[in-house]
């Protein structure tokens, strides 16, 4: 990434992070996990769009790119409109994050799969395809803050990324999920294992 690049990145995640931490009913952990989901939905969903746009202007491959005009557009308004329910912190319904969060991760992952299709040949699409794909990753981390312990069933086993984890109706919402990060943290020190391990985003070049 280039350094002016990089540095604009920054400036929009620290003041997203910043925003939401001058929200009464906001935690300093919170704010940070919600600040890089906001940042990774505002990118993915610009991202799709662009990719939705680039390809009417590959007329000699229009027709195989009908679907992923189609996902790539659809996936745009549901990673716009999770940022918008995400960012909204009074009175959170959690039964409607939750249900937007798997949404969007389903979104994610239906455009992600699509645009690989034409990655060989497409570099917007190869490049929409690794930013759904992390869109996603962070979409299934806040998911896993949202159920009781973030964890699947079975104890110390750490759960699937491409998987959703249930919503829990115990545990008091998010202040049971800041319960919930205390037993990960004795869990980890118990097995030794990470339960989560924080992705980077994608770099890759264009060719």
């Amino acid at each position: 990434m280039a350094p002016a690049r990089k540095s604009r990145y920054l400036w929009a995640m620290k003041t997203i992070e910043m925003m939401l931490r001058s929200h009464p009913r906001l935690d300093v952990q919170r704010a940070v996990d919600y600040a890089e989901a906001l940042k990774a939905l505002s990118t993915c969903s610009e991202i799709c769009t662009s990719c939705a746009d680039a390809c009417p202007g590959e007329p000699e491959h229009l027709e195989q790119l009908r679907r992923c005009i189609r996902t790539t557009l659809d996936c745009a308004d549901v990673c716009a409109s999770t940022a918008r329910i995400l960012i909204r912190q009074t009175e959170t319904p959690n039964e409607l994050v939750h249900a937007q969060l798997h949404a969007c991760t389903i979104a994610c992952q239906v455009c992600a799969d699509e645009c690989d299709r034409h990655g060989e040949m497409h570099d917007h699409c190869r490049l929409c395809a690794d930013t759904c794909r992390y869109c996603q990753e962070r979409c299934n981390f806040l998911l896993g803050e949202l159920s009781s312990a973030g964890v699947a069933e079975g104890g110390a086993e750490p759960a699937n990324p491409n998987e959703s984890p249930a919503l829990s109706r115990q545990g008091g919402g998010f202040k049971g999920s800041q319960r919930a990060r205390r037993e990960r943290t004795k869990a980890r020190q118990a097995s030794g294992s990470v339960l989560y391990a924080t992705p980077q985003p994608p770099v890759r070049s264009i060719a």
